[in-house]
């Protein structure tokens, strides 16, 4: 029986348990605790039946399951952290996850469906950008869309200030995952800002309202649909978009941004459309801006004005370049070859193949030794050059060879690349070829040989028969020990065996079972160096008997 001490006890227990007013106070370690207490003292005076029915009446309220997914209604404090997987080890090529007792986590990966906010971000040294980056008068993070009152909301920080303006001029790209038909099929750049980037939708707004104290919510419309913009896009949560102009201020009206191949300065932006006078300065390519009016092609530069305090140099630059002609479209087979042609031409189109004093061609197949070996032999090459795909190295069955063109003289070197493939690509594999065929109970000789076929060409000499390819042979007679010991018999190569049992060959290759069960599987395995730590490995079976 309970005593009446352990009684109040626990009710004391009990009931400062029930009035705690402190959220974390009531932790799993002190409820446990007390039902531990609880069941300990029930134990003395209950029945195995009847403590197991009390466990399974308030157990699950009061505890955490291990072995079947479980709520719990208030917080858990894990003070060593938590072990994501069955098992956790650290770093890149590491498994599982772990969030320690610091609050320090690490895992695979992560998907948030909308904000991370942190006060630094580590990345690797490259930075890639695909995309454009803007430097602008305002822009901003949507956290909010009402779509009935065209109104959106910012996301800002505490004290932070929207970046916005009455009649500011509004675009973003935004991928659009529930409606993949609205993104758009290609990338597109008119020079007038209208503007596709293929996989994304393109949004333009006009803020025709600003609201709240922090500039946090504003009111806007969408660009009107045209030819040069067909389909007009709503804003999204999540959207980052930038004020690129504004209709009537003109402190708002000047940004710059950069795309992969251009720089531009924009200046008086007050509607959707860029015109040459907007353009106050350019650099990279200017073909875009030749769609405004500008006669300007090529890489160069476009500005104003320019202020020089040092000086202006003239530089001959050759401009020369490869131009190559690949017969088959860089692809080979066991019967056909790409014939190569080149000429090298300066920046007006002239042919200048023949200031190049040395011409050379180097391959790339992933076999190092090999690939120096066959860069030797192409030192000096003319126009046109004939490949095989014996020329692609010894990995042409599972990957392209990339080749190099140089040409060389005494001021310049000038250089193109290209890729051969094999075309039409098949499956390796392992076909039996027997020579000699005996098969009885009481006598059995045979020899066979595996041949390897890409589709339904025989390349066993090109690549099984290989020095760096491993081959071996293996049985099934239905004794395993005796399997392991078997040895098998070699013809002429290591991919012919030869099969003999009875007693005229002294040789009992099928097993001791086989006069009782004539039935025996050989098995031939062969590893084709695929590159550098890479293989392909083969098997075939030979089912032998009945």
């Amino acid at each position: 029986m309970i005593d009446n001490a352990t009684i109040n006890q626990l009710l004391a227990r009990a009931g400062v348990v029930a009035n705690e007013t402190e959220d974390s106070a009531n932790d799993a370690n002190r409820i446990g605790t007390l039902f531990a207490d609880i069941i300990r003292a029930l134990s003395m005076s209950l029945t195995e039946e009847e403590l197991s029915e009390l466990i399974a009446k308030y157990g699950d309220k009061l505890f955490l399951s291990k072995v079947k997914p479980d709520a719990a209604a208030g917080r858990i404090t894990m003070s060593d952290g938590i072990q994501l997987g069955e098992s956790y080890v650290s770093g890149l090529a590491g498994r599982g996850g772990l969030l320690d007792g610091s609050g320090r986590g690490e895992m695979r990966s992560l998907r948030l469906w909308e904000w991370l906010e942190v006060p630094e971000l580590r990345y690797n040294r490259t930075e890639v950008v695909v995309g454009d980056e803007w430097q602008s008068p305002g822009g901003g993070i949507i956290e909010s869309v009402d779509n009935d009152s065209h109104t959106i909301r910012l996301k800002l920080e505490q004290g932070e200030i929207g970046m916005i303006d009455v009649d500011d001029l509004c675009m973003a790209f935004w991928h659009d995952e529930d409606n993949p038909s609205l993104n758009s099929s290609d990338s597109y750049d008119d020079g007038r800002n209208n503007r596709r980037m293929a996989g994304f939708a393109t949004c333009y707004f006009l803020l025709t309202a600003v609201n709240g104290s922090n500039n946090g919510e504003a009111e806007f419309v969408l660009r009107g649909v045209s030819d040069a913009y067909p389909v007009a896009y709503l804003p999204q949560v999540g959207m980052h978009f930038v004020v690129f102009g504004n209709v009537t201020k003109p402190e708002r009206q000047q940004s710059a941004y950069r795309t992969r191949t251009y720089t531009r300065f924009l200046h008086g932006v007050n509607t959707w459309e860029f015109t040459a006078a907007n353009v106050v300065m350019q650099w990279g390519d200017l073909s875009t801006l030749s769609l405004l009016g500008l006669n300007m092609q090529g890489y160069s530069a476009y500005m104003q004005n320019i202020y020089v305090s040092g000086h202006i140099e003239d530089v001959e630059v050759s401009g020369a370049h490869i131009e190559l002609q690949l017969q088959s479209g860089g692809w080979v087979d066991a019967r056909s070859s790409e014939i190569v042609s080149f000429v090298c031409r300066d920046s007006v189109g002239r042919d200048i193949t023949g200031r190049f004093t040395t011409w050379r061609l180097t391959r790339e197949s992933g076999d190092d030794a090999a690939d120096a070996a066959w860069n030797t032999l192409h030192t000096s090459v003319t126009s046109p050059i004939t490949l095989t795909r014996s020329d692609m190295g010894e990995y042409w069955h599972v990957r392209r060879t990339l080749f190099t063109l140089q040409g060389i003289s005494q001021s310049e070197t000038v250089a193109a690349s290209f890729a051969i493939g094999v075309r039409d690509y098949q499956e390796l594999h392992i076909e039996f070829v027997p020579s000699r065929t005996v098969v009885y109970a009481d006598d059995v000789d045979v020899t066979v040989e595996a041949r390897l076929f890409y589709g339904e060409e025989d390349v066993t000499e090109e690549l099984l028969l290989r020095h760096t390819t491993s081959m071996s042979w293996a049985r099934d007679s239905g004794i395993q020990s005796e399997d392991n010991a078997w040895t098998p018999t070699l013809g002429a190569a290591r991919n012919i065996l030869i099969i003999q049992h009875g007693h005229s060959h002294s040789r009992y290759d099928c097993g001791s079972q086989w006069t009782d069960r004539l039935h025996c599987v050989f098995a031939f395995t062969a590893v084709i160096p695929s590159g550098v730590n890479e293989q392909s490995r083969l098997t075939a079976q030979l089912p032998l008997g009945t």
